[in-house]
């Protein structure tokens, strides 16, 4: 993500990447403070500790967990913080779609670290292309969540809408 954006000319509002970035990430490290320094942790975060804790589940299932806290949760709320308008849309799909296009980097450095111990759950995220479909509709879905969330007319059914999809990736994820 970085070399993406260091190069400013990839961008409308250069500066977006960098907001969006930081802003996904705080979503995820204060939830990570949350649990370890005895603060507030979102439920879904608290799930995906929750799972981490129970060391009978695989590392894939753990992984997942907090992938799906990360992508379809801190996603559409990350770019609601940071006042994502629709002329964002071209900067959000670049670093998006860059993301999407780069799973495999992400894949074979897990396995450096990890091993095959995250099985099913990096061949999810290999990039073939039913997943590639699936990630970049999801870009759609939570950017356009993003944008309702901003609304007061639109906000409580987005966050039902986010909840739903949450709660049925976490479900379709038990068996990794």
């Amino acid at each position: 993500m970085l070399p993406l954006q260091r190069t400013e000319s990839s961008f409308v509002d250069p500066d977006y990447a960098h907001r969006l970035s930081i802003e996904v990430m705080n979503q995820f490290l204060l939830n990570v403070h949350g649990e370890f320094g005895a603060g507030h942790v979102e439920p879904r975060w608290a799930r995906h500790f929750a799972l981490a804790h129970d060391c009978n589940l695989s590392l894939g299932r753990v992984a997942m967990a907090g992938y799906n806290a990360h992508f379809t949760v801190d996603m559409p709320r990350a770019v609601a913080a940071i006042g994502s308008r629709p002329d964002n849309a071209r900067d959000y799909f670049t670093v998006l779609d860059t993301i999407g296009r780069s799973t495999n980097v992400i894949v074979d450095r897990t396995k450096g670290v990890f091993g095959n111990a995250l099985g099913p759950a990096l061949d999810a995220l290999s990039g073939n292309g039913f997943a590639g479909a699936g990630f970049s509709g999801f870009n759609v879905v939570n950017f356009g969540n993003g944008l309702a969330l901003q609304n007061p007319n639109l906000r409580a059914a987005a966050e039902v809408e986010i909840g739903a999809l949450w709660s049925s990736l976490d479900l379709a994820v038990q068996a990794v």
